[in-house]
């Protein structure tokens, strides 16, 4: 059996890949796409192996299924969700100064303590479809959003039967309403924690008016 050597197509994962020569796709296990080996412009080739040391290639390099990584870890584009965990906090309060390239807080930089979400409303994120079978990436894989299917059979032909609306994948760790604004936004997670210290902002300067609309919803409830 003879084996290759090629290095992921993405330019942000670059992972090395190992896989036989026989393959015509691989998937990489630094960033979870699936490449064409034809599309690999340069391939190493090693020398057929004792059957022994084929096999210990196989088990343990040989990328033919999903990454074994959890979907947590799996990078896209060179980010993981467990990035956006790490960085989030720290975009609610820092900015880049564009002349020195480094961080600096946003009450020094823009005179106010916290990033504006109010600059991503004109946003709207559209993901590739080679992205869409990557675990934590793309489409939802945990049934979760199974109640939308027959929304979405009801939009195919007003899209040419088409599917342009899917699922995606957010973490449900308890903050998923502001990952999935985040996501539907800028196609990341990046954002959630800014998103979610103004949501929290919001409710309490309109603390007033919340507490009138839930008093009537609780009356109407009592009603039914």
């Amino acid at each position: 059996m003879s084996v290759l050597f090629s290095t992921c197509l993405d330019e942000r994962c670059r992972y090395r890949i190992v896989y036989p020569a026989s393959y015509t796709t691989v998937t990489c296990r630094g960033c979870g796409q699936t490449h064409s080996v034809a599309h690999f412009p340069e391939k190493t080739s090693v020398e057929d192996a004792p059957t022994k040391v084929q096999t210990l290639i196989k088990s343990l390099l040989i990328e033919t299924q999903t990454p074994k990584r959890s979907p947590e870890t799996i990078k896209v584009l060179g980010i993981s969700n467990y990035h956006h965990k790490l960085l989030s906090p720290l975009l609610t309060l820092y900015g880049m100064d564009k002349h020195t390239g480094k961080a600096r807080l946003l009450k020094e930089l823009i005179k106010r303590p916290t990033l504006d979400c109010s600059v991503f409303g004109d946003r709207g994120f559209s993901i590739e479809s080679r992205h869409l079978h990557i675990s934590g990436y793309g489409r939802d894989q945990s049934g979760s959003a199974s109640y939308l299917a027959d929304t979405l059979a009801l939009l195919l032909p007003y899209n040419d039967n088409k599917e342009t609306l899917v699922p995606l994948h957010v973490d449900g760790d308890g903050h998923c309403l502001v990952h999935a604004v985040s996501r539907a936004l800028v196609g990341r997670e990046l954002f959630w924690h800014p998103l979610r210290v103004h949501l929290q902002q919001h409710f309490k300067d309109n603390l007033d008016t919340y507490k009138v609309s839930f008093k009537i919803y609780t009356i109407i409830e009592k009603l039914q």
